[in-house]
Order: structure tokens, then sequence, then C-alpha cells
């Protein structure tokens, strides 16, 4: 998403994942939109609130103005973006997926860029990766980007399978 916000010449920040902190970021920067991956949309000339209708609405109007349909906007972006979705991974103690996090860091320190804004962001220059606890429910949830089909495949069969399984971080896909 902040690669298209940069080409139409906006401003991408980053935020917390979860409407209270988008919100309060939102009112604070004035933005005009927020977005999550999840699909989740505020606008500010709607108070700032999350809402499937007004996203709904632009879609109708882009698709009727460019005569183009969902399925071919859709094709097009699949072929820049390759997106995981949201995946939920089980967790009996968030303390064991805490020292997951920290040993990823470890293991990606001064190879990578990370972020810490929600729980751990690794970002290589072609795929990031997102892990989080969930603030609701046991569960880690991680979301890949990759620019390329094959490079999201493996790096989502190793993350997944990594906090999965009980195996220890040994090597990486960069």
């Amino acid at each position: 998403m902040a690669d298209q916000v940069k080409k139409l010449n906006g401003i991408a920040i980053k935020e917390n994942i979860g409407h209270s902190f988008i919100k309060k970021r939102m009112v604070k920067e004035n933005a005009i939109f927020g977005g999550e991956l999840t699909r989740h949309c505020y606008f500010r000339g709607f108070y700032f609130l999350d809402t499937v209708i007004l996203p709904s609405l632009i879609l109708w109007e882009v698709l009727s103005i460019s005569g183009s349909s969902l399925s071919s906007i859709s094709e097009n972006l699949k072929k820049e973006y390759f997106l995981s979705g949201e995946i939920n991974i089980p967790v009996t103690e968030k303390s064991q997926a805490q020292i997951k996090f920290q040993d990823l860091e470890s293991l990606f320190e001064k190879k990578v860029e990370i972020e810490k804004i929600d729980s751990v962001s690794v970002i290589s220059t072609d795929w990031r990766l997102n892990l989080r606890l969930s603030n609701t429910e046991p569960l880690i949830r991680l979301n890949l980007e990759a620019k390329s089909k094959s490079i999201s495949e493996k790096n989502l069969n190793f993350y997944s399978n990594l906090f999965l399984n009980e195996q220890r971080l040994d090597y990486l896909f960069l």
C-alpha cells in the first residue's frame, strides 16, 4: 500500500494494528485515509471510523469510470504484489512466541531492516514479514508480502513452519 501512496504523492505513515491506534493517529495527523491489509478502511470524512460502505462506493465509481472489471484490476495487482493474507498460528504460551520474536530479531540483526511498530517486522529488498501477537486471542498473526511468487512461497513455508513447530531459528531466506 505504501508504494501506491507514494506513486500518488501521498505520505504513508505506519501505525500499530487496531482501530484504536489507527483512529488516534489519524486524528493527530488529520489523515484523509487509514487502512490495514486486513481490509479495514478509515476515512477522515467518515469521522475516522472503519467502514466498508465508502470503499465499496469508491470502487464502483472507479470501475464505472475506467470501464475495467474488478478481476482485471485485481490480476494486475497480483502480478506486482504477492500477499499471504493473514495467517493465524495458535500459541499456548505467549512467552514462547516472544522468545521466537527475539530470536528472529537477533538473527536478522544488521542484515535487513527491523521495525518494532507492531510486534516485529522484517523488511528485505524483495519481501516483508510482520509477526504480531493477537490482542484478543492466543494467536500469532503472520503477514508476508513479496515481489515474486517464489520468494513469497519460500518465506511463507519457512516462517509459518517455524512458528508451528518448536524449532529454533538457524537459517534464513534473505
